[in-house]
């Protein structure tokens, strides 16, 4: 539209100043006799075509404003990204609160249990103590896709820990690897931490493979960039390791995170069982380069619901890790 307009306008100026000139040197010749031809001559097609950009230039810079067409476009893909990034999290915080309804189902049906386990062993005389065995066993302490079928009444979460700590297991047919992480101090840092503050688990070697991998718990977490800090935040990541040039990367194996509770039967709060290849990038499951890689999935809980049963016990919090060697 612009060349156009252009060629409109100089082939108007050119006519203008053509008949201009030749109207004055009639003029010329016939109230004066001049008969000489005159120097002077019509613009070129080049002059009037640089005087047009010129002008359509200088109005354009008028309306657009001068230097301000490149940062409007700028302006425009940053809305853009803006837009896109307040999509995602609105998806990531619409699967948080579907998890969150899903956990406290599980909890709901869990009491449900109980209260009929309770009933039915109360009424119960010659084979209640089998029946509250086969009860308990609805409560192992392995993650609900992954029950491990060995652990006995009444044990405490201190013998799990001890017997399962750092080790590879099978459970449902699959060699799981488990690590525990205790944290101390956990009422102080809950309520008296800044916004954001984390603190960073020892790094861990998961066997047989040798992935070195950490965690990081951040007990007031800015959830989701929303105005809030009541989420306690778990996250998982990679660290370098003594064999990480032997190791396929991207990094692989599913895993998934757990709060325990030490209630009996407990009901430990769980992640979903994340898959590194469909979650995040490929950036955060690379080789590391230097020290960790950026953590990426977790679980976010309400510290309220820390607080319902004996997730935080003895003023400490356990967490554990489960990663599907496979």
């Amino acid at each position: 539209f612009t060349m156009q307009l252009s060629s409109v306008v100089v082939v108007l100026m050119y006519s203008i100043c053509c008949y201009g000139q030749y109207s004055e040197r009639r003029w010329k010749h016939e109230n004066y006799n001049v008969t000489q031809t005159p120097t002077e001559s019509c613009l070129t097609s080049t002059d009037m075509r640089r005087i047009t950009e010129e002008v359509l230039r200088s109005v354009l810079e008028e309306i657009l404003g001068q230097g301000k067409l490149n940062d409007r476009i700028y302006n425009l893909e940053s809305q853009v990204g803006d837009q896109f990034n307040v999509l995602k999290t609105i998806v990531l915080n619409t699967e948080s609160k579907m998890l969150k309804q899903n956990q406290l189902w599980k909890n709901q049906h869990r009491q449900l249990k109980e209260m009929i386990a309770a009933s039915t062993a109360g009424s119960a005389s010659v084979d209640g103590s089998k029946k509250h065995w086969e009860f308990s066993r609805l409560h192992e302490d392995e993650d609900e896709d992954f029950k491990s079928g060995d652990r006995q009444e009444k044990h405490s979460r201190d013998d799990e820990i001890n017997e399962y700590n750092n080790t590879v297991s099978v459970i449902r047919g699959k060699p799981v690897f488990r690590y525990y992480w205790k944290i101390d101090n956990i009422g102080y840092k809950i309520s008296g931490w800044g916004i954001n503050r984390s603190e960073r688990s020892p790094t861990f070697e998961v066997q047989p493979y040798g992935y070195n991998m950490f965690m990081r718990v951040t007990p007031k977490n800015n959830h989701l960039g929303e105005s809030r800090t009541d989420y306690f935040s778990i996250h998982v990541g990679v660290t370098q390791g003594l064999r990480d040039h032997q190791l396929e990367w991207p990094f692989k194996l599913q895993h998934r995170v757990a709060i325990l509770d030490h209630s009996q039967p407990p009901a430990d709060l769980t992640s979903r069982l994340w898959d590194p290849t469909t979650l995040c990038s490929a950036w955060n499951w690379r080789r590391p380069v230097s020290g960790d890689n950026h953590e990426c999935v977790g679980l976010g809980v309400p510290v309220k619901e820390l607080k319902t049963r004996k997730y935080l016990y003895h003023d400490s919090l356990v967490l554990r890790l489960s990663v599907i060697m496979e």
